[in-house]
């Protein structure tokens, strides 16, 4: 029986004490990839951000440790990529190392990277740590179709070693390869 990573009942996220979307009950089991299906503005974002602790909800969430992938990579422009992976290393601290990262230059300054080496340098972080279930929002945006394939693979592999993901997405086609059930957000007036 695969393991339970997340039990969300009659979850939804609160703005100003209101609720954002209708209310979701579902269950992310290991070797899971649950999709976030929504309209602009639906709450995707703010879903995932709330299973993170990042926004109040309501409801029953109970979840095991995350990472998360959000829009804006989470990186420091001025460091360089090097300081950034290790700096991940020193607070990871469980000795994994990222096979994504080497294609980039180790001496570049962050902010000087195109967006699409920002977004493989973030994808990176998800590699060194070790949490089973990944929080992806938009996880391809910026990324050439090679990438693409390189990071399904590892979305795959990490689905494989007992890992699950949720990822928010509105177009990127690889994904129903992995995508086993879909959670549909909807907006309170929907």
């Amino acid at each position: 029986m695969n393991r339970v990573l997340l039990d969300c009942n009659k979850f939804t996220a609160l703005r100003n004490s209101e609720q954002v979307f209708k209310p979701l009950t579902f269950i992310v089991k290991a070797g899971e990839c649950h999709q976030l299906l929504g309209n602009n503005g639906s709450g995707k974002t703010t879903c995932l951000q709330a299973i993170l602790g990042l926004k109040s909800y309501t409801g029953k969430l109970s979840n095991v440790e995350c990472s998360y992938l959000g829009h804006n990579n989470g990186l420091y422009q001025t460091l360089t990529v090097e300081e950034i992976i290790n700096w991940w290393l020193v607070l990871a601290d469980n000795g994994k190392r990222s096979e994504l990262a080497l294609g980039l230059p180790a001496s570049a300054i962050v902010g000087a990277l195109s967006n699409g080496q920002k977004r493989l340098l973030a994808w990176s972080r998800l590699q060194i740590e070790s949490c089973r279930l990944w929080l992806l929002d938009e996880p391809l945006t910026n990324i050439d179709k090679n990438q693409q394939e390189v990071l399904l693979k590892l979305a795959h592999k990490h689905m494989a070693s007992g890992g699950a993901i949720i990822v928010a997405t509105h177009m990127q086609p690889l994904w129903l390869q992995l995508i086993s059930h879909t959670q549909e957000i909807k907006a309170l007036d929907e």
